[in-house]
């Protein structure tokens, strides 16, 4: 139904240009000359427009582009804040070992120095064994 509704339309529309008509054949060459002016007028003022916003857009990025790399942009940004805060923390504990790491050695250097004095100082073992 649809199908025969759209053939029929195309029938009325080219059923006036199939009439060979000698009136065609005897068309106004000014009125043809002068669509033809207007035509070329038309055009120039569109490629002049074409040629403005080529000028004045032509270095912008698409649309779809920016959101991709906007979103990028944010997922790096919220990356790089993770890792500043895994990084301050790092570096507090890393305070805190070597602290510790301090307290630990001078705690060895003395129990090493009390060892040594106590070497000294003890009397030695009989052998036993004869």
């Amino acid at each position: 139904m649809l199908i025969s509704d759209i053939i029929e339309l195309k029938y009325r529309v080219d059923a006036p240009a199939m009439k060979s008509d000698n009136s065609t054949e005897k068309d106004d060459t000014t009125l043809i000359k002068f669509k033809l002016n207007k035509t070329k007028e038309d055009l120039a003022k569109l490629q002049d427009k074409l040629n403005e916003v080529l000028a004045d857009y032509g270095d912008v990025v698409p649309r779809r582009e920016y959101e991709r790399i906007e979103a990028l942009h944010n997922t790096n940004n919220e990356s790089l804040d993770r890792y500043k805060t895994d990084y301050d923390t790092l570096i507090k504990e890393h305070q805190v070992l070597l602290e510790q790491h301090k307290i630990m050695s001078s705690e060895r250097d003395e129990f090493s120095h009390e060892l040594g004095l106590m070497k000294r100082s003890a009397t030695p073992r009989p052998e036993w064994i004869k």
